[in-house]
């Protein structure tokens, strides 16, 4: 997934686009190669993606100087066709694609939807339901309320389309009894029982990570043959207020998850299969879950990763000090920052308590005289990048005439001197 909405429950939907993907694998036996494997695991990522697209479309303000017709009233339970075609192109992703309204049994609760239904492979995106918080404004008196949660559904082929209208009913209802605080993300798996009713498997994201038995129970059931709907929910985490252009804090093309013990970036969730004979099963002894405590997070209005920082030292014959960057989530940019550490000429047995007494058994010599302690009149640290790999130079002024014999450097100007240490700190920025 490459987009994902500030606030959310992120982990949960990544356990859901895992979980839904190894649901793909098991719905039949002609899911054996790998290839396909491969194949279904994106398509359920691709689920989450456009869950995170619709809530990121639908929270906007304005498009072309025109208030969003869905937050304008805080009251109204059904959108016109009319008004629904502001998304027409964001939420349905394809020129073709025309919006339209959706209801579950008791005409409450809405979804959008489009004609054209988003497909990919087996699955079947048929809408996404809103749940809103009153919201006034500060510039656009006609917006009163914001997106607080949205529950898209998604089904395989073959699954009638009455089934999604049912799920949702059951969602949201089971949703507006326990309600959603950050303790409570979940994924919820719908499907059919042999009686008609609708049996749901949940799970906080806490539990799928701390208590491995609850985690093997819910991927045995995900992954049942009988597995047909699934409901990818977001929402957003306290009060998280909207930009001045009146949409969520949203941050876009990154990875799931940050590694920092790894520097790299991670999936936060990877399951591994296993092919006997012509049947292909989940190893649950073979999932990676990475921790959530090293996601991106927003500051002053920048999404960033945890800072990793590294003492350095410059080293012999006055070249610069490489650092090799770190790898960062796709959309964000590799930032570094140096201070200095520790620097100095004085060498051993430096005596400063007086102008006269300066000298010292130093490294810098001046015409055959005995060691003498640079006076600095300043020091600079500079970097660039080149192919993944951060160049540090330091410039540092000197007292005049200290330097001639040194064999370092010419005139007032010492580079990259072995003596001086600096600690560098990268992380990653939109």
């Amino acid at each position: 997934m490459r987009k994902y909405q500030q606030g959310v429950g992120l982990l949960e939907a990544i356990l859901a686009s895992a979980v839904l993907g190894m649901a793909l694998v098991a719905a039949g036996s002609y899911y054996k190669r790998e290839a396909e494997l491969m194949i279904k695991s994106s398509n359920a990522f691709d689920a989450i993606e456009l869950s995170s697209q619709i809530q990121r479309y639908a929270s906007l303000s304005k498009i072309n100087n025109r208030t969003n017709p869905i937050l304008k009233d805080n009251k109204a339970k059904e959108f016109k066709d009319a008004d629904l075609k502001w998304l027409k192109l964001e939420n349905c992703l394809t020129a073709g694609d025309v919006p339209t309204t959706g209801n579950n049994n008791d005409l409450q609760d809405q979804f959008i939807a489009c004609d054209a239904d988003y497909r990919k492979g087996d699955l079947s995106y048929f809408g996404s339901q809103f749940e809103f918080s009153t919201y006034v404004h500060p510039s656009n008196p006609e917006i009163q309320r914001q997106i607080k949660q949205v529950v898209s559904y998604f089904q395989y082929r073959g699954m009638e389309r009455a089934f999604i209208g049912d799920a949702a009913g059951y969602v949201i209802s089971e949703a507006k009894k326990k309600g959603f605080s950050a303790q409570d993300y979940r994924i919820v798996l719908i499907e059919p029982d042999r009686v008609g009713y609708f049996e749901s498997n949940v799970i906080s994201y806490e539990e799928f990570i701390e208590n491995p038995s609850a985690r093997e129970n819910f991927l045995l059931k995900a992954t049942k043959d009988r597995t047909l709907a699934l409901a990818v929910s977001l929402a957003q985490t306290g009060e998280i207020a909207m930009q001045r252009d009146g949409s969520v804090a949203f941050l876009e093309d990154t990875e799931l998850c940050w590694d920092t013990a790894a520097g790299s970036a991670k999936s936060c969730l990877s399951v591994r299969y296993d092919t006997v004979g012509n049947k292909t099963e989940l190893d649950l002894k073979q999932i990676d879950v990475v921790s959530a405590k090293g996601l991106s997070f927003e500051s002053d209005g920048k999404t960033k990763t945890p800072v990793v920082s590294t003492y350095e030292t410059f080293q012999d014959g006055g070249r610069a000090k490489t650092i090799n960057a770190i790898e960062c989530p796709t959309g964000l940019n590799n930032r570094f920052a140096a201070v200095v550490s520790s620097f100095s000429t004085a060498g051993q047995n430096a005596n400063f308590s007086s102008e006269s007494a300066k000298d010292s058994q130093g490294t810098t010599q001046k015409d055959g005289s005995k060691g003498s302690h640079a006076l600095l009149s300043g020091i600079s640290l500079n970097w660039t990048l080149t192919n993944k790999v951060w160049d540090v130079t330091a410039s540092i002024g000197i007292e005049s005439g200290i330097l001639p014999t040194s064999g370092i450097d010419s005139g007032s100007l010492l580079r990259n001197p072995k003596s001086l240490s600096f600690i560098a700190f990268q992380w990653c920025e939109n």
